[in-house]
């Protein structure tokens, strides 16, 4: 096996900024159950329980700015007749900060918020 060592990348087209930009700063998959648990992730620093079905997803590093995006997906594992989540969503009642997003989690055919099995965040943009 052979090791590839670089200290420049970049993409076919367009600058290094370019490839790079394009790259996840922060994702995590989680159980939003009892006390939140990662199961995989990158650049978390933790998992903040506010109440049932709303989190706080903390990063290790910062991003530059709260003009970010970010984008999720809940599910569940137990069977219930409104088993459909709808996507995690930002909480209209906080800002997106540069170290933290704060998500709430419900099923799709009821406004209440929701301990979900399954929830996974995606953030891209620029690390401060």
């Amino acid at each position: 096996m052979s090791t590839l060592k670089v200290t420049n990348i970049s993409g076919l087209t367009g600058s290094s900024t370019d490839v790079m930009q394009g790259l996840a700063k922060a994702w995590v998959n989680f159980d939003g159950t009892g006390t939140p648990t990662a199961r995989d992730s990158f650049n978390l620093a933790s998992i903040t329980d506010n109440a049932t079905g709303d989190q706080t997803v903390n990063f290790s590093n910062s991003l530059s700015s709260g003009n970010y995006m970010w984008s999720g997906s809940t599910g569940t594992s137990v069977a219930q007749s409104n088993w459909l989540s709808t996507p995690a969503s930002q909480d209209p009642t906080s800002m997106m900060q540069t170290g933290s997003v704060r998500v709430k989690n419900s099923y799709a055919n009821n406004t209440t918020n929701s301990d979900l099995h399954y929830v996974g965040i995606q953030v891209t943009g620029d690390l401060a």
